[in-house]
């Protein structure tokens, strides 16, 4: 057995923990993972048995690959990830669902849990829980070393020098998109060592044929986690399967046992739907739909409005376009990702692999790997077009590119000087890319944090941490460590939050006052039911300072009364890494009242997570007897620059919420405030207080909106009817 383990064994025991995980959400914490560790570990037994031995991987893979991937992930450990997406969701996602909590009494939709699948992020929950927070992203170190294995033994056939093949496996590693992650909690990279695998095991082989059918249901399991790691590769997995099905229904095969076919492709489907399907039903069965909330024009559940989500900072901006983003996205380098800067690889990944099917090289795996490459960029361009969820055409490109050279200079070995000089040009171009990769990633980590280098003392300070920083409540000011055990809920209102607040009390439930989720019937019925549970308990809302006004907004938009506001510094894990936090007490708005005798009561954990929703509650009711008005503007109104409209919406009890339409399509606002009304309160008996009765909605208008307008509002009430409030005629002027 010691002779079969390989560089990823750790890592893909760790993979298999967490898709088992899934599969025991309704079981109590400590019987799920004993479960789950005794299942992943006769996985890997079974792995382990079935693999051919081979000779261990040499010095040179782990001194020329291995440490200088080390080296990278080591350089960010001073310094705690603070990436926005990690505060934003990842923490909250794996310390949630590692725990098994997918449903609190009191939750309403904390930020995507459980719409993405949170495999990755339990993951990375575990490494912090053993290792502490900063060694805790060894995950993506390991990611990058199994990665770097794979390409080694690929490269072996191609390249006879042991040396050349790790430098060439650690060029193909050291793309910007992998080291800008290497070091965090993003969990993008994950998936690369399965689709690759996959992707290697779906190619000839240079040695005698084999049956393509042999290998299918290993292929199956590793594109099915690939995906459950992340959705978006599905793209490269569909990929790797159209050259699969190529393969075997164009490259002659030896004669096959029907049966035994027929059973391969059986356990394959199998292999591939079974890491996915524990998060997939889990949606499918509470919500409608399978990938919730995307894609809803399509599955149309009742707890989204019906469309589909996309990104539109990122991605090409034509269908033309679309087509040839893999290498026009080096010119747009601003919608290519958040960061703004590329060094080209993606597009010269992608001409390499045209180039590899036009000049037909010896290596039989080359044409596959670059349809793969091609047709995956291209998929991938279609479906987002950001540069993180592409970083396998990155890698595989990477490949073709060391293939093409490495066969192209065995070729030109014996050829004149021109000759050598023509093939050794594309080797110049890829080490100019490589400079551009580390002038790039050196300056910091996709979470914007700075490497070792900077302040070398601070930086020595903060590595003397490594291993103690595993709780976050010791870091806390000692007055908010006390109030702590105070708290009953959070209310999670404001960016890069959620995370600090799992972090702090991850067993608390959560509001989450994600706007879209506002916008169904069946989702405020779900609201109501989230405050009784919480009804009279503390409820806490954290914020940044430079966020509160923002955030103070949010909340009186939903009808939350801030009592206190209390500021602290916090250190995150660190003396350098300081956090203005405020800290918000809140009163919730009170559930709408039910009829005498018919109280509901609260839901258990367990019955939340096996509720469907209501069909009865997918649309909005029209109820001319909500109350409300426009005060402005008034009939006949001209306006230039921003529309602000004002009135007042109340029913007793509970303030409407309130929509902006122009010529009956709604204007998000810019701004929208809940004002005071006293003269409503006293004009109209029975609404009660009405200290958030009336609103302010500024709508920002452009150039094109110049012209005559109708405007009208929509108020509606947490019992899913509505009003089309009569409206007025009025005048948009051009000019600022």
């Amino acid at each position: 057995m010691r002779g079969r383990l390989e560089a990823g064994d750790l890592l893909a025991f760790l993979y298999a923990l967490v898709l088992v995980r899934q599969a025991f959400w309704l079981v109590p914490e400590t019987i799920a993972l004993v479960a789950s560790i005794g299942v992943a570990a006769l996985l890997g037994f079974l792995r382990l048995r079935a693999r051919r031995s081979r000779p261990p991987l040499p010095a040179a893979f782990w001194l020329g690959t291995a440490a200088p991937l080390g080296l990278f992930w080591a350089l960010h450990l001073a310094y705690p990830d603070v990436g926005f997406d990690n505060l934003n969701y990842h923490i909250l996602h794996g310390e949630r669902a590692l725990r098994g909590l997918l449903a609190i009494p009191g939750d309403f939709y904390p930020h995507y849990f459980p719409s993405l699948n949170p495999a990755p992020d339990m993951l990375s929950a575990l490494l912090r829980a053993i290792l502490g927070y900063r060694l805790g992203t060894i995950g993506s170190c390991l990611v990058a070393v199994w990665t770097g294995a794979i390409l080694f033994r690929a490269l072996e056939r191609a390249i006879d020098s042991r040396v050349v093949c790790a430098l060439a496996a650690l060029w193909i590693v050291c793309s910007e998109g992998i080291l800008w992650e290497v070091g965090n909690y993003m969990v993008d990279l994950y998936g690369l060592p399965l689709l690759l695998e996959a992707a290697l095991l779906v190619l000839p082989g240079e040695e005698e044929p084999r049956d393509s059918l042999e290998e299918l249901p290993l292929i199956g399991l590793l594109l099915g986690s690939a995906v459950a790691f992340k959705l978006t590769n599905l793209v490269f997995a569909a990929a790797i399967g159209v050259v699969f099905l190529g393969r075997l229904f164009v490259v002659p095969s030896p004669r096959r046992d029907p049966r035994r076919a027929a059973l391969s492709w059986v356990l394959a489907a199998v292999a591939f739907l079974l890491p996915l399907a524990p998060h997939t039903l889990l949606l499918w069965w509470t919500t409608g739909s399978p990938v919730f909330p995307h894609y809803n024009a399509l599955f149309r559940s009742a707890l989204f409005p019906p469309f589909n989500i996309r990104d539109g900072r990122f991605g090409p901006t034509s269908r033309l376009q679309t087509v040839v983003w893999p290498v026009v996205s080096v010119l747009h380098p601003e919608r290519l990702s958040e960061l703004g800067i590329t060094s080209g690889r993606l597009a010269l990944g992608f001409l390499g692999s045209v180039a590899a099917l036009l000049i037909r090289p010896r290596d039989r795996r080359l044409p596959g790997l670059a349809i793969i490459v091609i047709l995956g960029s291209i998929l991938w361009s279609f479906g987002s077009g950001n540069h993180r969820y592409g970083l396998f055409a990155e890698l595989a490109g990477g490949l073709v590119l060391v293939l093409l050279a490495a066969r192209g200079i065995a070729a030109a070995s014996g050829g004149g000087r021109a000759l050598r000089l023509l093939v050794w040009f594309p080797v110049a171009l890829l080490g100019a890319q490589s400079v551009l990769v580390l002038r790039d990633v050196a300056r910091s980590d996709w979470s914007g944090r700075p490497t070792a280098f900077y302040e070398p003392r601070t930086a020595w300070k903060e590595f003397r941490r490594l291993g103690s920083d595993r709780d976050l409540k010791r870091e806390l000011p000692a007055e908010l460590r006390n109030a702590l055990p105070s708290f009953a809920g959070w209310v999670d209102a404001a960016p890069k939050t959620n995370g600090l607040m799992a972090l702090l009390a991850p067993r608390l439930p959560t509001i989450g006052l994600s706007a879209p989720y506002f916008e169904t019937p069946a989702n405020l019925a779900r609201f109501d039911e989230a405050l009784r549970a919480l009804k009279g308990r503390t409820l806490v809302g954290l914020t940044y300072e430079e966020d509160l006004e923002l955030t103070r907004k949010e909340l009186t938009r939903n009808g939350f009364l801030i009592r206190r506001e209390s500021r602290y510094e916090v250190p995150f894990f660190s003396n350098f890494t300081r956090l203005d936090i405020v800290v918000l007490e809140l009163e919730a708005p009170p559930p709408l009242p039910v009829p005498p005798g018919r109280e509901p009561r609260v839901l258990s954990a367990r019955e939340l997570v096996l509720r469907r929703p209501s069909a009865s509650t997918s649309g909005w009711r029209e109820d001319p007897s909500l109350l409300g008005s426009i005060d402005g503007p008034v009939e006949g109104a001209e306006v230039r620059g921003t529309l602000l409209v004002s009135g007042w919406a109340r029913v007793p009890e509970q303030d409407l919420t309130v929509q902006v339409l122009l010529d009956g399509v709604e204007r998000m606002p810019a701004e929208l405030r809940r004002t005071s009304r006293l003269d409503v309160e006293a004009a109209v008996p029975g609404l009660g207080s009405c200290a958030t009765a009336g609103y302010e909605a500024r709508v920002v208008l452009g150039p094109e909106d110049a012209g005559a307008h109708y405007l009208a509002v929509v108020f509606r009430s947490r019992d899913g009817s509505e009003r089309h409030y009569p409206g007025r005629r009025i005048m948009v002027l051009a000019g600022p």
